[in-house]
């Protein structure tokens, strides 16, 4: 299953399983898509400077997303709102890169 971040572009070389990205209208952080194969290198990931963690897909669906995540995501995404859910924004982000769907056919 794919899990989804926030991160600054230069962590992005520091994951060595399959990943996806998209620029988020600035150069600040990414919007990063992983398919990690073990948790030990997810939480390893994850809790680097620069990182921030979107909320789990499945575990976490009705949770809506952070002021913060919402502050990078809708500077390429700018219909996200208060309220979405991590699914709300992957129906936007799946539009422009099918690749980041959480199941890809």
């Amino acid at each position: 299953m794919k899990l989804y971040y926030l991160a600054r572009p230069e962590r992005i070389k520091e994951i060595r399983h399959e990943c996806h990205w998209l620029m988020l209208g600035d150069s600040t952080h990414v919007l990063v898509a992983v398919r990690w194969k073990d948790e030990i290198h997810e939480m390893e990931w994850a809790g680097r400077e620069g990182v921030i963690k979107l909320p789990h897909p499945i575990f976490e669906s009705a949770a809506a997303l952070l002021d913060e995540h919402l502050e990078h995501i809708k500077k390429r995404f700018p219909q996200a709102k208060t309220g979405d859910t991590i699914h709300s924004v992957l129906k936007h982000v799946a539009k422009e890169d099918p690749w980041m769907r959480l199941h890809v056919l």
